[in-house]
């Protein structure tokens, strides 16, 4: 199993769905891209060598673009600010690989997040 190691950076937005005192229910959808720092490989030591030929700039790009959609909750603490949990499913739109089109990231993601009201 290939297991390939990014340093996301999402553009979510929030917009609530149901609200109950300090209590909101927020969907969550967003872009996010993803800059691959590295792989790992979890078979004999030849695939492990392959694993880092292939991430040494042979076939993985370097970003990975994806989208997400989800939702969360949030607990409003004072008059501007709040906390909360978001589960997620992100879905690659582009290929992780230079010469497959069909190697797409997937993943499910549990996150917190702190926030403040801007407007």
């Amino acid at each position: 199993m290939i297991d390939l190691s990014y340093i996301e950076l999402p553009l979510h937005f929030r917009l609530p769905l149901v609200g109950a005192g300090p209590i909101r229910l927020n969907l969550v959808l967003g872009p996010t891209i993803g800059i691959n720092t590295g792989c790992d490989i979890k078979v004999d030591q030849a695939a492990a060598q392959a694993c880092a030929d292939f991430v040494d700039g042979f076939d993985v790009k370097k970003l990975d673009w994806s989208g997400a959609a989800g939702l969360g909750l949030s607990f409003r603490f004072g008059s501007l600010a709040y906390a909360g949990a978001d589960l997620k499913y992100a879905l690659g739109f582009t290929s992780v690989s230079e010469t497959s089109d069909d190697l797409k990231n997937r993943a499910f993601s549990l996150q917190s997040h702190l926030g403040f009201d801007i407007f």
